[in-house]
């Protein structure tokens, strides 16, 4: 395989196999134990298996095995570098959740405020709301 076909291979292998590869699994380096930790995962293991029969054990464990070597299985970063557009839109999807959290936040607490002014009064419900409000705030 040339290094382009080399490198989107790994790339295939990478997606099929991250969920294996993780802990002290991600420091396995011979053949025998990635053999072993594919066997024994407990999870899906359908797109390894496809690609054992697409292009052979062999050159599976040679892309895992070379993988492994490489760390980027044990690293975010390293993994990113490899395949930048892997992981791009995981990041991307987080830093979106984080800024939807963020402004969530930011209207939750004149939302509570409003209800308190239109429905609070001096009786045991309006205390009710005070504590949700604490409540909801940490303080």
């Amino acid at each position: 395989m040339d290094t382009g076909v080399s490198t989107q291979f790994d790339r295939v292998v990478f997606q099929a196999t991250r969920e294996i590869f993780v802990g002290e699994k991600s420091k396995t380096r011979k053949v025998k134990g990635v053999k072993r930790c594919i066997s024994e995962h407990p999870g899906d293991r359908s797109s390894v298996l496809q690609l054992v029969t697409q292009h052979g054990a062999g050159t599976v464990h040679q892309s895992i095995s070379r993988l492994l070597s490489d760390k980027v299985y044990e690293s975010n970063l390293i993994a990113s570098q490899r395949f930048p557009d892997l992981l791009e839109s995981s990041v991307a999807q987080s830093e979106a959740r984080t800024l939807l959290e963020e402004q969530a936040t930011r209207t939750e607490q004149p939302a509570l405020e409003g209800i308190l002014q239109t429905y609070g009064d001096d009786s045991q419900e309006n205390s009710e709301w005070t504590e949700a409000t604490t409540v909801l705030n940490g303080k």
